[in-house]
Order: structure tokens, then sequence, then C-alpha cells
């Protein structure tokens, strides 16, 4: 059980340092490569693109400490919820965005959470596969 503690509270911190750093990579071909995308894909805001990448994969971070819920049997043996503790924020977002595709950053918008869906996509593969060989000794007195 603590083995799943520990990666329950520390995984998004994990991904929060990963998040920005995929930020960083992901800034690089918006910015340098912005006029070879499609005018649907570009960002609008000049300047400011790389401060909105940051932010929001850094928001959409701390947003994962619902990871936590992990802990309780109910959440984790549950697929549906286990998947919404890891990847709520994002689900939410992205509804959002696709409720208004005429948004002058509508294709931009949906790339920004890019930073941040990779490493947790890899957190959340790693947590099930470790739930599912026994890796976390989830005894039955929870």
């Amino acid at each position: 059980m603590n083995k799943l503690r520990e990666f329950c509270f520390y995984a998004p911190l994990v991904v929060l340092i990963f998040s920005i750093l995929f930020s960083l990579i992901l800034f690089i071909p918006i910015t340098m490569l912005a006029e070879y995308f499609p005018r649907w894909l570009r960002p609008n805001m000049g300047g400011w693109t790389f401060v909105v990448i940051l932010v929001t994969n850094t928001v959409l971070s701390f947003l994962s400490l619902t990871v936590a819920l992990n802990v309780f049997r109910f959440v984790r043996s549950n697929r549906l919820s286990s998947f919404l503790s890891f990847f709520w924020a994002v689900v939410a977002g992205y509804a959002m965005v696709l409720m208004n595709p005429k948004h002058p950053d509508f294709g931009f918008n949906l790339l920004i959470p890019l930073g941040f869906l990779i490493p947790q996509i890899y957190s959340y593969y790693i947590f099930r596969k470790r739930l599912d060989s026994g890796y976390f000794d989830v005894g039955e007195i929870e």
C-alpha cells in the first residue's frame, strides 16, 4: 500500500516537471515553424505563446493531483474513475475547446495540452501496468 500511496502522491509532481520540459520542447516548433502550419493551427498571440503553453500545462499538472484518489479501492478498481482521476481536466478543457470551433485559436488550443498529456499518459500507463501486475501491495484491509 505504501508503494501505491507514494506513486499517487509523487506522480503529479513528476508530471509537472516533465510537462514544463515538454512545454519548452513544444514551444520551439510552434514558434519556429508557425508559418508552415495551416492557418487554423497557428497561434495568434505573438510573444504570449510560451506563457500560455507553460501556464496551461502547469495548471493541468496541479489539477492532476486528483490522481491521489486512486489510493481508494473504489476509484482504482473502476477503470473509468481511475482514468478520469488522471485526465478529467484535459477532458473538460478539450470539451470547452471543441464547443467553440470558430475561435481564431481553435487548432492551437488543441495543441496546448500536449506538453501535459505526454507525461500524464505515460504515468497512467505505468500506474495501470503496476496495478495489474500486483506491484502495488493493496491488501484486503481497505
